[in-house]
């Protein structure tokens, strides 16, 4: 699971009493140093600092076991223990055993050692260790398989074969039919790339990453266990064994000890009864699934909405398409028309112009409120938005300015000189807001432009 650097320990220690000057010899074990209180000499029996002579290291570094994710049974947490290894066993060769995600069996002695908090008192439990004598790893690299002359004359064999790409293809979990995309994207995960070094110095890292999804009972889970079985190291997770305590869980730092553990979540650790979001339940650990459920967006649990996605797929579909990108030019060349409008009309612009499809107009100097001059351009057939200025003085109920935007026009088929006309048509009202004459004339225009550019061919207006 993981493990520390390679450090020197000390095995045995010398210390040199301050009156007698009688060397002791100190055995050292657990995470302490131990030194002498008292000198061992029973006619000396001196007390006070005791001169280190002599130290005796070995290598040593700490190791931590897991048990395979794939023998967890439930929402249980895999268990894990620290293992002390010392002198020949973290020699260079051996280290190769150790390293995290291999399997090894481990051979020693179950030791105890005090619990320390972090103000260095120590506690009534105790930790547990293995300090270890022998390890031996279950599982081999691949450079360390042995291959027969017979192994060798068919590799060679094979790689003349040409149509070897083809056969490895199907070899993947040859009981699964189908699938050769997918199970040629495992191949070439399995033999992994070449690292590159592009001409400004980029590093591409060789490791290939696989981002398998698809329904429930399709052969995903299958596939892949093949590959974990077939590839040294490998491990299949899925669901709550994603992580050793599961798919939610948190680091935290103990409160005791000061050492960080990892604790599960609410989902992990309920294990209670089925979600059922439209029932109200009670506040209990084994309803955590319904409550959690309740509380985020209530009653539209269950995935995405179909309508949603085929909206989303429609909009996507359109997006992808020349005259999409004619379309949103157009959109912005007829917010810029309408603002260099407006400009003539003397009305004032909060940006001074636009480059988008948006426009917010400052009302103050006409004396107008935005919720008066959108009432009154609605009366007239122009739908505008009320909407607050910067350093509005008003209520954001009733605020200084309107808000303007041109991509349903452009969608009509309204271009720059329909724009330049609606312009001066907002203005006029704006400027004659109590005139009804005037209003009705802007609405006649209004209906023009509207029966020239219908909303679709033969809409007509009561």
């Amino acid at each position: 699971k993981g493990t520390t650097e390679v450090r020197p320990e000390a095995t045995r220690i010398s210390f040199e009493c301050p009156q007698c000057k009688k060397e002791i010899i100190l055995p050292q074990f657990g995470r302490k140093l131990r030194s002498p209180l008292v000198c061992d000499d029973p006619l000396c029996g001196g007390r006070g600092y005791f001169k280190v002579l002599k130290v005796d290291l070995v290598d040593s570094r700490i190791i931590s076991v897991q048990e395979p994710p794939e023998e967890i049974t439930g929402s249980e947490q895999p268990s894990h223990l620290p293992i002390h290894l010392t002198d020949d066993i973290v020699s260079p060769r051996e280290t190769k055993k150790v390293l995290p995600g291999n399997r090894v069996k481990l051979t020693g002695i179950l030791r105890k050692i005090p619990a320390i908090s972090r103000s260095g008192m120590q506690l009534t439990k105790y930790d547990l260790y293995i300090d270890a004598n022998f390890v031996e790893a279950i599982e081999r690299e691949f450079e360390e398989i042995d291959l027969t002359p017979e192994d060798e004359t068919e590799i060679k064999k094979l790689a003349k074969d040409a149509h070897i790409y083809e056969k490895l293809i199907s070899s993947i979990a040859p009981s699964i039919y189908g699938y050769p995309e997918i199970k040629e994207a495992i191949l070439l995960q399995l033999f992994g790339g070449v690292p590159k070094t592009q001409p400004d110095g980029t590093k591409i890292r060789g490791n290939i990453h696989l981002f398998l999804i698809g329904d429930p009972a399709v052969g995903k889970s299958q596939l892949l266990r093949y590959v974990s079985n077939l590839a040294p190291k490998g491990r299949f997770v899925s669901g709550k064994k994603a992580s050793g305590a599961g798919l939610t869980a948190a680091v935290i730092r103990d409160e005791v000890t000061g050492g960080f553990i990892l604790e599960a979540g609410a989902m992990i650790l309920s294990n209670g009864n089925v979600s059922k979001p439209t029932q109200k339940v009670a506040r209990t650990k084994a309803n955590i699934p319904t409550l959690i459920d309740r509380a985020i967006i209530p009653g539209l649990q269950g995935g995405p909405h179909n309508h949603t996605t085929a909206a989303i797929a429609a909009c996507l579909a359109e997006a992808m398409k020349p005259e999409f990108k004619d379309y949103a030019k157009q959109i912005v060349a007829n917010a810029k028309a309408l603002a260099d409008s407006l400009l003539a009309e003397d009305l004032e612009l909060v940006t001074g112009g636009t480059d988008n499809h948006l426009l917010i107009v400052d009302l103050t100097k006409t004396g107008i409120s935005g919720k008066e001059a959108s009432r009154v351009l609605d009366e007239v057939g122009i739908t505008v938005n009320k909407n607050t200025v910067p350093f509005d003085t008003r209520s954001p109920f009733d605020p200084s300015g309107i808000r303007l935007g041109t991509p349903a026009l452009t969608s009509r088929g309204f271009k720059e000189k329909e724009m330049a006309l609606i312009g001066q048509l907002i203005a006029r009202t704006i400027k004659n807001i109590k005139d009804d004459s005037v209003k009705n004339e802007v609405k006649k225009s209004v209906r023009e432009l509207t029966d020239k550019y219908p909303l679709y061919p033969g809409l007509k207006y009561s």
